[in-house]
């Protein structure tokens, strides 16, 4: 711990995969009427090597499936949202209009469909 490998028998993890972090709703959020017209779902996705998705570079963020399903009351069909990049590094959102009262469970997924590499992460949101 804390040395350096230069030579022999360094260490190699290999990670793949993706971090995905849900920003906004925030888990188990009660959503007032007058955001549940018009709320925010935002991520952060990175690779799980920390490196950002972005425009441009080795990783870029239109190579990804970002997406959001949301199930109402435990539902086992969802409705899908894509989410879109935003142009700041590794972060994707869209809005969603939630119509009727319910416990809303919205899962976002990231998959590279060049790597196979995916992730996911989950909220829940309350319309009352």
């Amino acid at each position: 711990p804390g040395k350096d490998y230069t030579a022999g028998n360094g260490i190699l993890l290999s990670m793949p995969g993706m971090s995905v972090d849900i920003l906004t709703p925030a888990a188990h959020s009660i959503a007032g009427q007058d955001q549940a017209s018009d709320l925010l779902v935002q991520a952060n996705v990175v690779k799980m090597c920390g490196c950002p998705l972005q425009e441009t570079g080795p990783w870029p963020a239109s190579r990804y499936e970002v997406e959001a399903r949301i199930y109402r009351d435990g539902s086992d069909s969802a409705r899908i949202l894509p989410l879109a990049f935003t142009g700041t590094p590794s972060r994707f959102e869209a809005r969603l209009a939630l119509s009727q009262p319910g416990s809303y469970e919205i899962v976002v997924t990231a998959f590279d469909p060049q790597t196979m590499d995916s992730g996911v992460d989950r909220t829940t949101v309350i319309l009352p």
